[in-house]
């Protein structure tokens, strides 16, 4: 396309000279670059024509390389579909075979039960009438090792205590639990009855403004502290303690007011509303 614009322009530049009166002579020039152009023309002519047939060439490759694909992808669909109409065979197999061998067992299990012989039933049924028979029943020995072996009190205070001077024992008066009857409620002191592992635990009202601290004692050796502070406060306050400890036999345990810190009031306690109590048992 470049060389016939540059023919034409040529043509039109030598009309342009030859109107201005310029002399081409023979016109050898003229034919000269024309025939130049001709043959460039013709190669370029040729180049096209080529690439031409080289694009048509490509394109059939490429077409026939979908066609072989696209073979691929369906011969690939129809395995797939072959593969899963194997694996939903095996699949119902495989059920219908675990039924077979359910019905199997549960056959065998139904003819040894109707062959086994009459005296073995007879003395499964006994055993069994037995065992049932047994549920719920206490045996009579047993309960009362536990009954004898059993420790467990709690008491409370009837009334206020104004002993709050410093290591003063704090007697609980009320007794509503005393198993084993190792619970002193004139003195305020436990006496294990037995060696173990005890749970122990008190709790104390401070009057209001007041600031009670009490201690859990065991041979009138401190094991535990509680403080029940409502000294800034215009009503009571409540506090408890918990100590889980072991216990020899005929240790002696008790709550006091602590044998350090001063308590300020009274320790409060009523027998019909809130209570300052004291209690434990033996856990193992």
């Amino acid at each position: 396309m470049a060389y016939l614009i540059n023919v034409g322009f040529l043509c039109c530049v030598l009309l342009a000279n030859e109107a201005n009166g310029f002399d081409f002579g023979d016109g050898d020039i003229l034919s000269s670059a024309f025939q130049e152009l001709l043959v460039k023309i013709q190669e370029q002519g040729a180049k096209i024509a080529s690439l031409e047939d080289t694009i048509r060439a490509d394109r059939r490759d490429f077409n026939e390389k979908i066609e072989k694909s696209n073979l691929k992808v369906q011969g690939l669909e129809k395995t797939v579909e072959s593969l899963k109409r194997i694996i939903a065979e095996m699949e119902n197999k495989q059920v219908a075979n675990n039924q077979d061998k359910i019905s199997s067992q549960t056959e065998n299990n139904t003819t040894a039960e109707i062959v086994r012989p009459i005296g073995t039933n007879v003395a499964l049924n006994a055993s069994l009438h037995d065992q049932h028979a047994g549920i719920g029943r206490v045996n009579p020995k047993r309960a009362a090792a536990a009954a004898a072996h059993s420790v467990a009190f709690h008491a409370f205070m009837s009334q206020p205590d104004a002993s709050t001077d410093l290591g003063q024992t704090m007697v609980f008066d009320t007794v509503l639990t005393n198993a084993g009857s190792s619970y002193n409620q004139r003195d305020g002191v436990f006496t294990a009855p037995t060696a173990g592992v005890y749970v122990f635990h008190w709790v104390t009202y401070s009057q209001h403004q007041g600031d009670v601290i009490t201690e859990l004692v065991v041979n009138s050796v401190s094991r535990g502290c509680s403080r029940s502070d409502s000294h800034t406060l215009d009503e009571h306050h409540a506090s408890s303690g918990l100590v889980v400890l072991h216990v020899s036999q005929g240790d002696l345990v008790s709550v006091r007011t602590h044998s350090v810190w001063h308590s300020i009031g009274k320790v409060m306690s009523f027998d019909d509303y809130y209570k300052s109590s004291f209690s434990g048992w033996l856990l193992v």
